[in-house]
């Protein structure tokens, strides 16, 4: 009847609502791993795209400029560009620095318009 009508379609939403989320990690998943390999092995001025086929987000990772920190660390910055799938654009900017593990971690991020 009309609850189950009810139920059905709110649990077809839940679903949806779950998948969304999951490619959502799984475009920051992504991100976080392109940002990582561009920011160890490219110079600064070269772009690198990513793709997310499951979730048709894309965009692009440039190193913009590589310093030492006042505690000895190495710092780049890079822009970060992200475009949904309906075409949402976002512009980021942000500082990430090595940990002595190896991994970059984000220091400061700025939004830009886009």
């Amino acid at each position: 009847g009309l609850g189950s009508g009810y139920f059905s379609a709110r649990f077809r939403v839940e679903s949806e609502i779950a998948r969304i989320q999951a490619l959502r990690a799984e475009d920051r998943s992504l991100v976080e791993k392109t940002v990582n390999q561009v920011l160890e092995t490219k110079v600064s001025g070269t772009a690198v795209e990513w793709r997310n086929p499951d979730s048709g987000s894309h965009g692009k990772v440039t190193p913009v400029r590589t310093y030492r920190s006042e505690s000895g660390k190495w710092c780049r910055e890079y822009t970060l560009i992200t475009i949904t799938r309906d075409g949402a654009r976002q512009s980021r900017r942000a500082i990430a620095c090595r940990e002595p593990d190896g991994r970059w971690k984000k220091r400061a991020e700025l939004y830009l318009d886009s």
